[in-house]
């Protein structure tokens, strides 16, 4: 797996860290921005740059509780 060749996990070690993670419907309703990254990279970039805009804006303003952005 990615965790052993990168990490030098063996595979003990890489099972249980997989199996400490969250899942993800728990990630998601935690996470207040979520990218979704399934159409590519143009997409991708296109939807940080967005994000990024967003937050930029809302720091000039300094309207912090302003709602959050739907980005695909």
């Amino acid at each position: 797996t990615r965790l052993m060749s990168r990490d030098g996990e063996n595979e003990a070690g890489a099972r249980a860290m997989l199996a400490a993670q969250t899942d993800r419907t728990r990630r998601l309703a935690a996470g207040d921005d979520i990218l979704v990254n399934e159409d590519g990279l143009a997409q991708l970039q296109a939807a940080v740059q967005r994000l990024h805009a967003f937050y930029l804006e809302i720091a000039a303003q300094q309207d912090y509780r302003r709602a959050g952005l739907h980005l695909p």
